[in-house]
């Protein structure tokens, strides 16, 4: 019994001593402290990265078409991406078509024009006129033809001292229309020059198929079948019809005569 009192006596001892000897060296146990900190919320504008757009540009569709071959004085002239060939030995020479040639077709890029009353298409220093519906001819250059630019490779040239542009035996002379625009106009063909435009014959007669700007003085208006027509006193029959917004005559035939057929 002693022995346990004893015993209990220096394990309480024991443990005081080592409970101040953890004290003095700094080993004190505490306790978690939680700190509350509100949320910290970061506000950055918006990074745009401006690019130049990029444009695809498709490549153009180009149509080869096969040459055609005309014949005229026993030469067939060639006519092929935009130009007529001249057979020259083995080869072909691009060459202007010769007048009179005829054509099914108007070349690309030919614009119609008007000198006085006659229609005329122009293209690459060529002129044509239509024969039928579906037919072409070259022909000489109309005088008084009036252009807004010069044909390509056309050349300057002094005659008496004037100035004059040549291509192909064409003389065109620079002026300026009423619109003050610059303009050339056909004063000279087949290596002479002319300065004034030709006067139109005064027995000119219009065909049947023409068509007029204007119609002749002193028609009168006539209604046949529910048809409006001009007779001229000449007794030449015309009808009205519009080309692009603009009011024209069409010379027709004399309709009282298919009336009595």
């Amino acid at each position: 019994m002693k022995r346990l009192i004893l015993l209990t006596a220096l394990t309480l001892v024991t443990c005081s001593l080592f409970a101040q000897r953890y004290y003095r060296k700094g080993y004190v146990r505490t306790s978690h402290v939680v700190v509350a900190r509100p949320p910290v919320y970061v506000s950055r504008p918006p990074v745009v990265v401006s690019r130049p757009p990029v444009f695809v540009h498709p490549a153009p569709v180009v149509v080869a078409r096969p040459p055609a071959y005309y014949p005229y004085h026993n030469i067939s002239f060639r006519f092929y991406g935009g130009s007529f060939y001249r057979p020259y030995g083995s080869y072909w020479r691009v060459t202007p078509p010769p007048i009179g040639l005829h054509i099914n077709f108007l070349p690309f890029g030919c614009m119609p024009m008007y000198v006085g009353p006659s229609m005329y298409y122009y293209g690459n220093g060529s002129y044509y006129r239509q024969t039928d519906g579906r037919n072409y001819e070259v022909v000489d250059p109309p005088m008084g033809a009036t252009l807004s630019e010069l044909p390509k490779g056309a050349k300057s040239t002094l005659v008496n001292g004037e100035q004059f542009y040549e291509l192909n035996g064409t003389y065109y002379k620079k002026t300026t229309n009423d619109k003050g625009s610059t303009v050339y106009v056909v004063t000279g063909k087949n290596g002479t020059i002319n300065n004034t435009p030709e006067a139109a014959p005064e027995t000119f007669v219009p065909q049947q198929g023409d068509i007029i700007d204007q119609l002749p003085e002193r028609c009168k208006t006539v209604e046949i079948n529910g048809t409006t027509y001009y007779v001229s006193p000449d007794d030449i029959y015309y009808q009205a019809v519009d080309q692009d917004g603009v009011t024209r005559y069409h010379v027709v035939s004399n309709p009282t005569n298919d009336i009595k057929g």
